[in-house]
């Protein structure tokens, strides 16, 4: 693929995602890492949150299946990305590790029945600080359950 068709998929991805593609690198960078923690909804959440390496995954995500097999291709395609996040920390400090999968599960986990819970829930009519928290406390509870696991598991 070449870079131009790169540029081409990823501003459309940006667009999919609610972000103006024309804005500037700080603007986005400013909605990916501080607005997206108040986006309604875990699921939405994760939408948002760094679109470098969403549109890779959302890729992924398509090409296992997409919307035609919505939750068992979500919770996949976050273990494929915990997965890869704990080889780096291997290969940094070389030793096991692999709390970065389990975390990423959990994610992948709450991601779908936030999803499912979307209608009954109505988060796009919470205050914003009640979305913050509950996508903060769900990211907290999901690496401390990682962590934990990594821990007892190695012990």
């Amino acid at each position: 693929m070449t870079t131009g068709k790169y540029q081409q998929r990823y501003r459309e991805y940006l667009s999919l995602r609610g972000y103006n593609p024309d804005a500037s690198k700080w603007s986005i960078l400013k909605r990916a890492l501080f607005e997206s923690w108040a986006e309604p909804g875990f699921h939405r959440f994760w939408q948002v949150w760094n679109p470098g390496i969403g549109c890779l995954l959302f890729r992924l995500y398509l090409l296992l299946g997409g919307k035609q097999r919505g939750a068992l291709t979500t919770v996949a395609v976050f273990g494929v990305c915990g997965f890869l996040h704990d080889i780096a920390v291997m290969l940094m400090f070389r030793q096991p590790f692999m709390a970065f999968s389990c975390a990423f599960l959990c994610f992948g986990l709450l991601t779908v029945a936030s999803r499912r819970l979307e209608p009954w829930l109505r988060q796009d009519h919470w205050p914003t600080l009640a979305n913050v928290t509950v996508n903060v406390l769900l990211v907290a509870v999901s690496v401390h359950a990682g962590v934990t696991l990594h821990q007892v598991v190695l012990s």
